[in-house]
């Protein structure tokens, strides 16, 4: 699936330049409504002659290409379970931090 290229005329200088939704940069909207995903993409690309930042929005998938994003609920669960981890990591570091001064107490009045 080709994606779509948008020819779009700079408000600074007045050249035209070609925004190209396969490799501009993008910001990518998620909203579940009603249980209902609704994902917009923002492509921002700048002016090849001036440097001016220009957007285009688009809520339509077909234009978009073959251009993946990471999946919002694997990034949710990646920090559900990286939390996760560090918890359990600082109630073991502290467990064995705990044996550790018990022995050296017990030594030390003995």
């Amino acid at each position: 699936m080709e994606a779509k290229k948008m020819i779009q005329q700079c408000e600074q200088c007045g050249e035209s330049f070609t925004i190209d939704f396969a490799t501009a940069n993008l910001s990518v909207q998620v909203a579940r409504i009603n249980g209902k995903t609704i994902e917009n993409r923002l492509f921002i690309e700048a002016c090849p002659n001036c440097g001016k930042v220009h957007t285009v929005a688009s809520d339509n998938p077909k234009e978009w290409g073959n251009r993946k994003i990471p999946s919002p609920k694997r990034l949710m669960y990646g920090v559900l379970f990286s939390c996760l981890f560090i918890i359990i990591g600082a109630i073991l570091a502290f467990y064995f931090a705990g044996r550790g001064i018990a022995v050296i107490w017990s030594w030390l009045f003995q």
